[in-house]
């Protein structure tokens, strides 16, 4: 049952994913945290950013979260969870790209996804946020507003902004 369940989490916010993992969160964390209490916020925010340092696809973590789940046979039923129907749709809309890529209706539909994903992407960050501030945030504010001038006033890139708060967050908390 465990194995379903996994598999049909991952199958599921795989089809909603447009953008990457950050905009899958929310829905990850529902249901891995909320509904089954399979992990705690914290260690899936853990394994979601063990996933990212890992090589390969950013979905890793789905494969890390089917791992701790269930072991070795919990991380196959996610990982192919996770990656069956997208494969299976990016290469159906693929070869209709290719065959229409000239009309105008392809590029309006290009073109009405970008809210879409940029939307998941926030509400991703706002849930990090909101869960690594609940006891911090006057430090959290204390860091990310002189980032957040500095880039605003072009003295830093975006990158290496986080990668500042980042590691003064990990320094000081």
């Amino acid at each position: 049952m465990i194995y379903w369940q996994l598999f049909s989490l991952f199958a599921h916010v795989s089809l909603l994913a447009f953008g990457g993992a950050l905009g899958l969160l929310p829905e990850i964390q529902a249901v891995v945290v909320d509904q089954y209490h399979w992990m705690t916020a914290d260690a899936l925010v853990q394994t979601y950013v063990v996933g990212q340092f890992v090589p390969g696809p950013n979905m890793v973590m789905a494969t890390l979260v089917g791992y701790k789940v269930a072991g070795f046979t919990g991380a196959l039923v996610s990982t192919l969870g996770m990656y069956l129907g997208p494969v299976t749709i990016v290469f159906i809309c693929t070869a209709l790209y290719y065959r229409n890529r000239q009309k105008d209706y392809v590029r309006r539909i290009e073109l009405a996804l970008r809210p879409l994903v940029l939307g998941l992407i926030l509400a991703a960050t706002l849930l990090f946020l909101t869960q690594q501030l609940q006891a911090d945030w006057p430090i959290g504010l204390a860091i990310g507003l002189p980032i957040v001038w500095l880039h605003w006033h072009r003295r830093i890139s975006a990158i290496t902004g986080v990668f500042a708060i980042g590691v003064i967050w990990y320094a000081v908390v």
